[in-house]
């Protein structure tokens, strides 16, 4: 039998204090456990947390000893995670309590087991935006909606636009929790600094989806067709700029716009690609070379990801040595709006924004480019 004193013990074992808002000392559980297993003893495990630029971000690592890992800790609020071993993603929806790694996946919770099946979706559905959007409004009544949201959160104008009629559909008890509140801060920062900085020339896709096909048939039956539309300018650097305008998000989390580089360019090259792709990897040796070669001399690339893992992305960037421009085709939004259907493709630009030549081969791109920036 436990004496009040074993008892009492047990409880501080198990429990912590912490003060509330009125000074008033509460206990508190330790915290989070997570354990699994991984191949080999080589690597290290990584606990990632989603911040708010589109990113996840290392809070904490431990070696795998015994091909198995375990991370201890303590959260305030509930928050969207991810667990990499050995460049494998497993998501968590992390709390104050015990996860193992069974069958490659989390088990935990209630809610991490929805996170689970939700996130089998996700990496499986060709549309990852209506999927997440379709989730969001079929569930406004679970936290699970707000993680998920979470983890859609961007700064260009679009994302911000999408994720705030997202946010709207919540319900709300969900949007007065800590993470709701949270993200209707960042919604409305982000939002009156769009308005604030916004710029004549900041157009994205066509409303109507047959437009886009109109734009590119264009420049597909001219040797030298303009995309743009003529019905804006704006002079950057002395040099006149007109129509759209893509934005999207880079590979640091910042907002992109592709105008920015073709005014200071004289060519620019658009890349679509992934990292899974392997005639994309066969190729970026031979874009590498190019871009060494005429970079000095006028020209730019402009690498367009479909990747849906963000390790795997700026894995193959660091590894390929693409020291270029990157962004993430989010949503497929860019493939639509050129009207592209496979990759590697690629579709070179000159500093009118005018479309010279598409899906060129690296080859005939340096040949081409040898020719246009001889002088």
């Amino acid at each position: 039998m436990k004496t009040p004193l074993a008892i009492l013990f047990s409880l501080l074992f198990f429990s912590s204090c912490k003060k509330d808002e009125k000074g008033v000392v509460n206990m508190q559980p330790l915290g989070y456990t997570i354990e699994g297993s991984a191949s080999n003893n080589t690597t290290y495990a990584y606990l990632q947390k989603y911040n708010n630029d589109n990113n996840f971000i290392t809070i904490d690592s431990v070696p795998i000893t015994k091909k198995e890992f375990i991370f201890k800790g303590y959260v305030d609020n509930l928050e969207p995670y991810q667990v990499v071993v050995n460049e494998e993603v497993y998501p968590l929806v992390l709390e104050n309590t015990n996860y193992t790694l069974n069958n490659n996946v989390f088990e935990g919770t209630k809610l991490q087991e929805d996170y689970n099946v939700y996130y089998k979706g996700l990496i499986s559905t060709e549309n990852a935006f209506v999927y997440q959007r379709n989730f969001i409004n079929s569930h406004p009544e679970s936290m699970l909606a707000v993680v998920v949201l979470k983890t859609m959160l961007g700064k260009t104008s679009w994302r911000i636009n999408q994720n705030k009629l997202a946010y709207e559909a919540l319900d709300k008890s969900i949007k007065q929790t800590h993470l709701g509140k949270e993200i209707n801060q960042f919604i409305k920062t982000h939002e009156s600094l769009v308005i604030e900085n916004r710029e004549e020339v900041s157009v994205t896709i066509p409303k109507k989806e047959n437009e886009d096909k109109v734009v590119i048939e264009k420049a597909k039956t001219s040797k030298s067709k303009s995309i743009f539309k003529k019905k804006s300018q704006k002079k950057v650097e002395n040099i006149v700029y007109s129509g759209i305008n893509f934005e999207a998000d880079d590979i640091e989390g910042n907002n992109f716009k592709l105008s920015d580089i073709i005014v200071k360019s004289k060519y620019v090259l658009i890349d679509f690609w992934a990292s899974w792709c392997a005639p994309c990897r066969k190729q970026n040796p031979y874009l590498v070379e190019v871009y060494n070669m005429y970079h000095d001399k006028g020209f730019d690339i402009v690498s367009v990801s479909e990747d849906r893992s963000k390790i795997a992305w700026q894995n193959a960037v660091d590894m390929d040595g693409l020291k270029w421009h990157h962004v993430i085709d989010d949503f497929n939004r860019l493939t639509k709006l050129y009207d592209i259907e496979t990759i590697p493709h690629t579709i070179l630009i000159n500093g009118s924004g005018e479309i010279i030549a598409s899906d060129i081969s690296p080859y005939i791109l340096k040949t081409k480019l040898g020719g246009l920036l001889r002088n």
